[in-house]
């Protein structure tokens, strides 16, 4: 995949919520219907293949990862002057393994 799509809050509402969700600042966030995925990738220069951000690994096509979600905690607060936004993909990885 040679698209990154986003991690940033407006993107992950796109992703959680779908295209054209919007968050009212201090509002409750809209429903949640995983349905944006493919949009979000799309934007984000994914137009060849929009699909292929639906697909994903086997717990046991990635050993090393499972190995290390399982044994390691994984902390929901990520305390950072810098890149925070990279931070949430990291965590998305990791309990995506675990599923």
């Amino acid at each position: 995949m040679f698209v990154d799509p986003g991690h940033e809050f407006a993107d992950v509402l796109v992703q959680l919520c779908g295209p054209g969700a919007i968050y009212p600042r201090g509002g409750a966030y809209p429903a949640i219907a995983n349905s944006g995925f493919v949009a979000s990738y799309a934007a984000s220069g994914g137009r060849v293949d929009p699909g292929k951000i639906m697909k994903c690994y086997d717990p046991s096509q990635p050993p090393v990862l499972k190995a290390l979600v399982r044994e390691f905690a994984v902390c929901q607060d990520g305390h950072s002057r810098y890149l925070v936004g990279l931070l949430f993909s990291d965590m998305t990885l990791a309990f995506t393994l675990l599923m």
